[in-house]
């Protein structure tokens, strides 16, 4: 009788397991497959508040997601359309005077920020823009210091990458508070690598290439590919601006052979073409 007992038990405790492992999977295709939306629509250059509206739908749901992290980068690429405008209007109508409550329609609000400090208003002065961010600021540092959801604090400290004079030092406060975000691999690619493109450092660029590679060579992105092409794009117009044209060729051909749709592609080769 015991054994009978202790059997059906243990099938019960399978039945949740698996219920929960289901669950959780059924959970991340669906966010998943909000995120390519999100970027079929901002790609399609139309209908542009329907992309906010799935935005904020990804970060209410899995805000500790990758997909999260990347429609907060993504967004940058909107297309400014009349309805558009009309999104924002309604978003900043709704929730500006309420951003100090931050425990609250979270995902709206970080989104309304983001747009704000991508300058997307039309506010009387330089002084009213110069108040509007810096209220916006504020409001990020007390996310992330004090919001009940830590995952939603993360995305806060990632707005605040784009602090013109503590941007470096947010990005490395973020790979220390969450060193198993899923993000990081991103986050370490714009610290390290990501700079050393901009500020024309082509040799330590290469070598911190190198070490992202080894530590995130796996990693698949929400949008398909591997992170590694990501960073094989980088070491070729690094090799590139070294006037090492086989080197250059032979990452942006890891990339095309893996993923001949790599969005990277005609810039690096425009690189490229530029040492021939």
């Amino acid at each position: 009788m015991n054994k009978i007992i202790l059997k059906i038990i243990l099938i019960v405790i399978i039945s949740i397991l698996l219920s929960v492992n289901c669950n959780a999977q059924t959970n991340e295709t669906s966010v998943n497959k909000l995120y390519n939306e999100f970027i079929k629509i901002i790609n399609s250059k139309k209908n542009q508040d329907i992309a906010i509206d799935q935005a904020i739908e990804i970060l209410n749901k899995e805000p500790e997601a990758i997909e999260a992290y990347r429609v907060l980068t993504i967004i940058r690429d909107v297309e400014v359309t009349n309805e558009l405008r009309q999104k924002y209007n309604s978003l900043f109508s709704k929730y500006f005077s309420e951003l100090n409550d931050i425990n609250s329609k979270t995902a709206e609000k970080l989104i309304l920020i983001r747009l704000i400090l991508m300058c997307f208003y039309n506010f009387k002065s330089y002084e009213e823009v110069r108040e509007k961010d810096k209220i916006c600021d504020e409001i990020l540092i007390k996310m992330k210091n004090e919001c009940n959801n830590k995952s939603f604090s993360a995305l806060a400290l990632q707005i605040l990458f784009l602090n013109q004079q503590k941007g470096e030092d947010y990005m490395r406060e973020f790979i220390n508070d969450y060193p198993n975000h899923p993000a990081l691999p991103y986050v370490e690619l714009e610290l390290y690598i990501v700079n050393c493109w901009i500020n024309n450092e082509p040799t330590k660029g290469l070598e911190e290439a190198q070490k992202i590679l080894k530590k995130y060579s796996t990693v698949i992105t929400p949008d398909g590919p591997r992170f590694a092409l990501s960073v094989y794009g980088f070491m070729s117009t690094f090799y590139a601006r070294l006037k090492d044209y086989n080197n250059a060729i032979k990452y942006f051909n890891l990339i095309k052979d893996e993923c001949p749709t790599h969005p990277d592609l005609p810039e690096i080769e425009k690189e490229i073409n530029e040492i021939k």
